[in-house]
């Protein structure tokens, strides 16, 4: 099995159509041929860098099949990146040191709980000014809980039948009683805004998805 890479080409487009063309004519060399492999790692999920290493060993496993000497062709703007460095020499257990580093820097799992607080509403300006609130009263008490508090931000797709969304995620060793006064935080600010009532909030520890 060989692995190629690239990052040139003056425009996305460009270097795609250079590619696709490789991949099409030189049937019996190359296999299987991705292109822009970077665009799986800016998705907003913890574990983009490992979801992108496994989908692109499953592509390799799959070329495999065609016979020893078949090539997998690989296009990115971000060569550079770890999963493309361990991918070519298949090294599962470097990729996964590289990873678990960056986790634990970042205090991701399985160095911390991750818990997604998703708020959604008709009105959006009660929403924001809402969910505003309470992140700024939970954060004024972030270091008390030791949990780190991240947005609120609006998700990907910020409405969804006819309701509009934000999230806010929160970082760190959440105990029940940190979570019983962050809820109650929550509940004590919505009662007081009009129309707050009317907020949905939906609590995710170790999301699987943050969309």
């Amino acid at each position: 099995m060989c692995w190629k890479s690239s990052a040139r080409g003056n425009t996305r487009s460009s270097s795609a159509r250079r590619w696709f063309r490789r991949a099409t004519i030189s049937r019996r060399s190359i296999s299987s041929a991705v292109l822009y492999a970077e665009e799986s790692l800016n998705y907003p999920d913890f574990r983009s860098a490992e979801r992108t290493f496994q989908q692109l060993m499953q592509v390799a496993g799959r070329a495999g099949r065609a016979g020893s000497d078949a090539e997998v062709v690989v296009q990115t703007f971000t060569p550079d990146h770890y999963v493309f460095k361990f991918l070519q020499t298949h090294d599962y257990e470097g990729f996964m040191k590289e990873e678990l580093a960056v986790r634990r820097e970042l205090r991701y799992p399985p160095f911390s709980r991750l818990v997604l607080a998703s708020f959604s509403a008709s009105r959006k300006e009660v929403l924001h000014e809402t969910v505003q609130s309470w992140t700024d009263e939970v954060r004024r008490k972030s270091a008390r809980w030791g949990i780190e508090v991240l947005g609120p931000a609006a998700p990907p797709v910020e409405r969804v039948k006819n309701r509009y969304r934000e999230h806010v995620l929160i970082k760190g060793k959440l105990t029940a009683d940190s979570k019983n006064e962050i809820l109650v935080a929550y509940r004590g600010i919505a009662d007081g805004m009009r129309g707050g009532g009317a907020i949905e909030l939906r609590w995710d520890v170790d999301p699987e998805s943050f969309g």
